[in-house]
């Protein structure tokens, strides 16, 4: 339960001490007193972000609320695993913005975030307001009632993440078939590119050596002929001897004279090469009359090369590199288009997972649906609606999918004889729904467990007609629970065990907001005032018959 709460420089609550007990607390003042701040206050206890002040004039002071709690065994295992080692049965909240600094939240005395705090929303606290009427127009949040009253939050949830996922892999697979046209366009390209490549069979240089071949090719008769006449010549023995008869005479006559003798040994070693030249040529000649060759298929061949190297702009070796790149990258594409048909596969899984789920969440609020529907009968026969009828569409036996699950979830009324079910958001009065959503608050607190319970203004568009039924709910609500209430009906505070009002007063120039503890004849002046009779003797009579407190009744004698 929340014991206390205390609340510095927040707009108008400064120095501001409250005290609360267990069980029924309400919250009275008129419009305007400030009773919303309080809520804000309590509201920053649980994860909200600190309001900016609008118009302040006073200079900046720091911001600072602190609430105190005490936690049974079984409320201390409600907290997260981080809060839990934190905290024993006693929880201390304290939330502080120092002026041009951030929000910072400490819990009993450790530094937390606002996200960990607003985990406390659902654990420690249920908040019912004024607002809540207009989001029970909204199927999402019917929904999410039921769901909280099915106890299958969890299994929404998962819904919505395999719902999430799903739609993922609808996207994937709808770019895939783009993505996937795409690689098979390039993948048509490197086929093309590869094969031309293997089948030329390249080797680097080969150009080259077909340029030379083909030259040799085009003289080899002439150059064997012409070195078959170069042989005769240097065969020729008569050009011989008479080399060596000229050279013999001269070393007859030369004697010593070194330089006779030198040119001799060169006619000698000039015989000798001439020789050794006929046998190269003869070889030569040979060579070139036994070439082997077809000049047209090299020239082909050459064409071929030609074409390859100014097709790709790149010489042999660039293309053999080429080609291993384009066998590497075709690799790669197969792998991709494996993976873009495992994810029309993924797509198709998910969808059946998705589908299973939302099965069978759509059975359990069929149930739910069933069990609440019977509670809520109850409840608005004692809200002046006994002809009303409402069902749960749960979405068994549809097919269309949603992050709800199966088909459009959703309440549907029939709040007179003879009408038919149409939804909720199309059929009611403001009055009617009201009601309607009071009465589902109601069964949703007494079906749960929370320890705290807030209401603010539920009697909006309702009336004091039904103030009596609604104290009444709210007292047996706060039987085994706190309950802090804020009412504008005479009713419902006279049902309450601890009774606070609001005021706003002038301190120093400054409007403060300020809270008091109402008990034996202020109570009752206070239920007086709230009837509107103010300090009328008929008004003070009604407020003591509603509080039915005997010893108020001694004190004002």
């Amino acid at each position: 339960m929340l014991e206390e709460i205390r609340v510095d420089n927040l707009l108008l609550l400064d120095g501001l001490t409250l005290s609360l007990h267990p069980g029924f607390n309400v919250v009275s003042g008129e419009t305007g007193m400030g009773k919303s701040m309080l809520l804000s206050a309590i509201g920053l206890l649980f994860g909200d972000k600190l309001p900016a002040e609008p118009g302040a004039k006073s200079p900046p002071k720091e911001v600072r609320v602190e609430g105190r709690f005490l936690l049974t065994p079984a409320e201390r295992a409600r907290l997260t695993d981080s809060l839990r080692e934190l905290v024993d049965d006693e929880l201390v909240i304290r939330v502080l913005r120092k002026p041009g600094a951030h929000q910072r939240c400490y819990v009993n005395g450790t530094l937390v975030s606002r996200k960990e705090l607003a985990l406390l929303r659902g654990r420690l606290v249920e908040v019912h307001g004024q607002r809540d009427t207009q989001k029970l127009l909204r199927p999402s949040e019917q929904v999410e009632l039921l769901d909280r009253f099915g106890g299958h939050i969890e299994a929404a949830r998962e819904v919505a993440r395999l719902y999430d996922s799903w739609q993922e892999a609808l996207q994937a697979a709808a770019s895939r078939v783009e993505r996937e046209e795409q690689l098979r366009d390039r993948r048509d390209l490197l086929e093309l590119r590869i094969r031309t490549l293997r089948e030329a069979k390249l080797d680097p240089g080969e150009a080259d050596r077909i340029g030379r071949d083909l030259k040799r090719l085009s003289s080899a008769k002439t150059l064997a002929s012409t070195l078959d006449e170069l042989v005769e010549l240097l065969e020729d023995e008569g050009h011989r001897l008479a080399l060596t008869d000229a050279a013999g005479r001269l070393e007859r006559s030369a004697g010593d004279d070194e330089e006779v003798n030198d040119i001799i040994e060169r006619v000698f070693a000039l015989t000798d090469q001439a020789s050794d030249l006929a046998l190269d040529c003869r070889k030569l000649a040979q060579e070139r009359s036994n070439l082997d060759g077809d000049p047209s298929r090299l020239e082909e061949r050459l064409a071929t090369l030609h074409g390859l190297m100014t097709r790709f702009q790149a010489d042999e070796e660039e293309l053999l590199r080429r080609l291993e790149a384009w066998e590497k990258e075709l690799a790669r594409l197969d792998e991709e288009l494996d993976a873009l048909a495992d994810s029309e596969m993924q797509s198709l899984e998910r969808e059946d997972q998705l589908r299973a789920a939302a099965a069978v969440l759509a059975e359990r609020r069929e149930k739910a649906g069933a069990r609440l529907i019977r509670a809520l009968g109850k409840e608005l026969k004692e809200l002046r609606m006994p002809q009303a009828r409402m069902r749960v569409v749960s979405g068994v036996g549809e097919s269309v999918l949603s992050r709800r699950g199966l088909g459009q979830p959703r309440f549907e009324v029939a709040t007179n004889p003879g009408q038919d079910f149409v939804p909720l958001e199309d059929a009611v009065s403001g009055g009617e729904l009201s009601r309607i959503l009071l009465a589902l608050e109601s069964i949703l607190a007494a079906d749960g467990d929370l320890p705290f319970l807030i209401f603010d203004e539920i009697e909006g568009g309702v009336g004091p007609r039904l103030g009596d039924v609604l104290g009444e709910k709210l007292a047996h609500l706060a039987r085994h629970r706190q309950l802090l209430c804020i009412t504008h009906l005479p009713q419902i505070a006279a049902k309450a065990e601890h009774h606070i009002t609001v005021t706003k007063v002038v301190e120093g120039g400054m409007t403060r907001v300020r809270a008091r503890t109402l008990e034996g004849e202020g109570r009752c002046r206070e239920i007086a005032a709230m009837l509107g009779g103010g300090d009328d003797r008929l008004a003070l009579a009604q407020a003591r018959r509603m509080l039915g407190d005997q010893a108020v009744e001694e004190a004002a004698s």
